[in-house]
């Protein structure tokens, strides 16, 4: 085999939990996972890890955060979705006052001991004032009425139910009464028409460049209105 042939790859194969951190309970849940994979250990050369402490502590923080939220999953990685960004807001957004509780828990808690210890009650402690504040709460609620803006050019593969529960959602947010700012219908159908034309996933501030460019807002007036409410709102407040 010549050099031109070899090629060199780095793969994620995914987590795996450790409901312990002893050194026996880890090695045989690695081989276990090895042996699963059928990868074998004598062929396999990296770099090790040994910071048990950190890691403890980490599923210690884990197991606090599943006891008061049961729902909360790992979910696998994307590297380029921006749906997938929105996708792991929900949890926040449904269950921040849980994950608050969870958070004073562990800030508040003495299991995590040492340098380690302390130093991740500290992030915790601060994890707790920030997600207490009222432009990340109101982020919260953005992203998960407008996200779908972000990756316009991705709704051209839903269905129409994905898609119209995302614009009746919106147009409900957007309405007082009996006025709207859009039609939920037309709005489906204006993604659909310009999903299929964006060169590629733009954030909403180059789709509405787009709009403009091509001369699309009378054709696209619900998009074009949705995301200039989207790009003008205001995430701070008064106490």
């Amino acid at each position: 085999m010549g050099a031109a042939d070899m090629n060199l790859r780095e793969h994620f194969l995914g987590f795996l939990p450790m409901k312990e951190t002893t050194d026996t309970f880890m090695t045989e849940n690695i081989l276990h996972q090895l042996e699963e994979i059928s990868l074998s250990l004598e062929n396999l050369h990296g770099q090790g890890y040994d910071n048990g402490s950190s890691m403890k502590g980490s599923t210690r923080c884990w197991d606090v955060l599943l006891h008061h939220v049961a729902s909360l999953k790992e979910k696998p990685l994307c590297e380029t979705r921006c749906e997938s960004c929105i996708e792991a807001l929900k949890p926040l957004r449904y269950h921040i006052g849980d994950i608050c509780e969870a958070i004073m828990e562990i800030a508040d808690g003495t299991t995590l001991t040492g340098l380690s210890g302390n130093s991740a009650r500290t992030k915790v402690k601060a994890l707790a004032n920030g997600s207490s504040d009222f432009k990340f709460l109101v982020s919260l609620t953005l992203s998960s009425v407008f996200g779908f803006l972000y990756d316009i050019k991705n709704m051209y593969g839903k269905t129409q139910i994905e898609m119209r529960e995302h614009c009746v959602k919106l147009e409900s947010a957007l309405q007082h009464g009996e006025s709207k700012d859009i039609d939920a219908a037309d709005l489906c159908s204006e993604i659909q028409a310009i999903a299929h034309h964006l060169p590629e996933s733009l954030p909403p501030q180059a789709v509405l460049k787009f709009i403009c460019e091509h001369s699309l807002i009378v054709s696209v007036s619900n998009i074009f209105t949705a995301l200039c409410i989207l790009l003008t709102l205001s995430v701070t407040g008064t106490y």
